[in-house]
């Protein structure tokens, strides 16, 4: 048994259940192995439902809640993102950097473990906290300089994104001068420096396969979801569907799952009463709270979902293929992945319940998809979730035992000492 430590996960940015289905596994295992664990959450509301049985204490993230420097939507690059998070405006930056020193003074941690905590990191750097990454490809991105732009996205070129860092490296010059902190050079020192462990499939990185990052795959666990049957077992046709109210083309896309035979479970926290009234409802039934996916999975004939990169990852694992509908820029580039690998469908533009149910008719028909799943499942048929977990909770103990990740990372400033005024 290792020494008894204490570690910090944090989420920042970015929503919904992948990032919390990522980090309660490893929150549990390393509360098992008798470490005090704190979750640093950026949705409580969800934390309390999936946190709170795994009994892992947690608190609300630093946020930025402040007017956004470009809309996020039309982000090229992940320094774009950081704009729309404070990241262009000293003031802010500082303050968040203020709280996120703040909780590492209260909690005085020996590691962070990072899920898309861009800012977490930027104040471990000041604060001299080791820190490990975990996530999908899109939020651990290459560690180039600049940061690439997102391949493949309308507007994203190398020299949009040099443009959008180096303005957010400006941004950082100013709030690490007020924390006698030293600037970083590149936006790449944020994470080239840690461990990174990229919790999806080389085949589903938006940035494609990369050599200088461990894929361990997904880590995902639904221990805590609730164990359901198919509404209507007799039917031909089984669809695990997991949605958001943002979702496009949604009651089109049910109606057309009804038009073609099947029935459909169906994950849809914050859905309206409309669409679960509908009458081709009966093959289909809506939950609010979360799903143990795995049993589903198993004998499932298609997932449908908005593309997060989490339940896609685990239900190819499990050969089941694609019908997705994206709602966001790392949901679109996970999808884009899935169609190079025929494993899937994607629904872009206005649907009618006539065009969703021929292309979902059409979908069904060709068993193209259903083989190219099977291949990707084959392919990694020896990936276990709960093995990967137990392996990257090794290498946090040991980023623990070495005390740093990288020189840089020596401390600045010891936790419990961070100073500095506001720019």
């Amino acid at each position: 048994m290792e020494p008894r430590r204490r570690i910090i996960l944090a989420w920042e940015m970015g929503r919904n259940l992948g990032h919390l289905s990522r980090l309660v596994p490893l929150a549990s295992r390393l509360k098992a192995r008798g470490h005090e664990v704190l979750a640093v959450i950026r949705d409580v509301e969800s934390a309390a439902a999936i946190l709170g049985p795994a009994d892992v204490p947690f608190v609300p993230s630093p946020l930025h809640t402040g007017a956004a420097a470009r809309d996020p939507g039309g982000a090229g690059s992940y320094a774009d993102l950081l704009l729309s998070q404070g990241w262009n405006d000293p003031s802010a930056l500082w303050g968040l950097v203020q709280a996120w020193i703040r909780l590492y003074q209260l909690f005085e941690p020996d590691v962070a473990v990072l899920d898309y905590a861009p800012t977490a990191r930027l104040a471990a750097r000041v604060s001299g906290v080791p820190c490990v990454w975990v996530g999908s490809g899109f939020t651990v991105p290459p560690t180039m300089q600049p940061l690439p732009p997102f391949p493949e996205w309308p507007g994203a070129t190398v020299e949009h994104a040099e443009r959008a860092e180096r303005q957010v490296l400006a941004t950082v010059k100013v709030v690490m001068s007020a924390l006698r902190a030293p600037p970083l050079s590149a936006l790449s020192e944020l994470f080239s420096t840690d461990v990174r462990h990229i919790t999806t499939f080389p085949e589903l990185d938006p940035y494609g396969a990369r050599s200088e990052t461990l894929y361990v795959g997904p880590i995902v666990s639904d221990c805590q979801g609730r164990a359901v049957d198919w509404p209507d077992p007799s039917a031909r046709r089984r669809v695990v569907a997991y949605i958001r109210p943002e979702m496009q083309n949604t009651p089109e896309i049910i109606e057309g799952l009804a038009t073609c035979g099947a029935t459909v479970m169906c994950y849809a926290p914050g859905i309206g009463n409309d669409l679960q009234r509908r009458p081709q409802n009966r093959q289909v039934r809506f939950t609010e709270h979360p799903l143990q996916l795995e049993r589903l999975f198993a004998d499932a004939d298609a997932c449908l979902s908005y593309s997060p990169a989490a339940t896609v990852a685990n239900s190819l694992r499990h050969a089941v293929p694609q019908i997705l509908a994206p709602t966001h820029i790392e949901a679109y580039l996970t999808a884009r992945r899935v169609e190079a690998l025929g494993a899937g469908i994607v629904f872009r533009g206005p649907q009618t319940p006539a065009s969703a149910a021929a292309l979902l008719d059409q979908f069904f028909r060709n068993e193209r998809f259903k083989a190219r799943a099977a291949q990707f499942a084959d392919r990694y048929r020896h990936h276990n979730p709960s093995t990967a977990a137990d392996d990257v909770v090794r290498r946090i103990e040991r980023v623990v035992a070495q005390g740093s990740t990288a020189d840089w990372n020596t401390p600045v400033n010891r936790v419990g000492n961070a100073t500095g005024s506001a720019p």
